[in-house]
């Protein structure tokens, strides 16, 4: 894999696609739009981190239903699992990761606690309920979550993706140029009477469908996956409004 290209080589680019038309004054703006736009997509593998390997780290306390994380950088969780390293081998349930979740005091043991969520506004994972911690055992939570992007300020900033998906940004900086423009070729976004997507086009749609290709790439090998508040059973055209963790 390489990272070798900056933003200033795809404005580079993107000028000569609209005719020399001055980007200067707003071209860091458009970077660090198409660079959330790419990021909030998915989580994609150079920006996830995970604690799946390591113990000690968030030990689980008794009577606590609200969890401090190690990490001071999440923004948004991807998966969970509650350790418990007393026996031999480890015992480790998977835990749902959840939009957000109610206060619950009640202890419960670990073994009945089947969702989590990640709580932005106090900087914690919280779960299900509060866990009960018999005596003599350690529990630990552990878990996978998406970074925070970094904001584009400078054009000299390297892509935080590989050179192989650089048309991809590409893409999308000459939809904004395009907008910028008022040029039609910019295209849009149709959508139903409850503001849902239902089909893009123009140079809007392209860069869309570059983003598909994206994620399948990333997806090599792997099952279809739905939201976790997803009901079992969901008609073809309500996955695909609902998208890939799209949260």
């Amino acid at each position: 894999m390489a990272y070798s290209y900056t933003w200033n080589s795809l404005i580079d680019l993107a000028k000569q696609s609209v005719k020399g038309r001055p980007l200067d004054a707003v071209s860091v703006q458009y970077c660090d739009m198409v660079s959330n736009d790419m990021y909030i997509e998915y989580p994609w593998k150079e920006t996830v981190t995970s604690t799946d390997t390591a113990t000690g780290l968030t030990p689980l306390l008794d009577g606590y239903q609200d969890v401090s994380p190690e990490a001071v950088n999440i923004w948004r969780l991807l998966t969970c699992q509650i350790w418990n390293t007393t026996t031999t081998p480890f015992d480790i349930r998977d835990v749902d990761v959840r939009d957000s979740i109610s206060t619950s005091l009640t202890p419960y043991s670990y073994t009945a606690i089947r969702i989590c969520s990640f709580q932005a506004g106090i900087g914690q994972i919280r779960l299900e309920s509060a866990v009960r911690v018999p005596e003599g055992q350690n529990l630990e939570l552990h878990y996978t979550f998406q970074v925070n992007p970094t904001k584009v300020t400078s054009l000299n900033q390297n892509l935080w993706f590989d050179d192989k998906y650089v048309g991809v940004a590409l893409e999308g900086l000459l939809y904004h140029c395009f907008k910028l423009n008022d040029d039609p070729r910019a295209g849009g976004c149709a959508t139903d009477a409850y503001g849902r997507s239902t089909g893009y086009n123009g140079q809007l749609g392209i860069f869309k469908a570059a983003l598909n290709r994206m994620k399948s790439a990333e997806d090599f090998g792997a099952v279809e996956q739905l939201f976790p508040d997803t009901v079992m059973g969901a008609g073809r055209d309500v996955y695909n409004q609902l998208n890939v963790f799209n949260w």
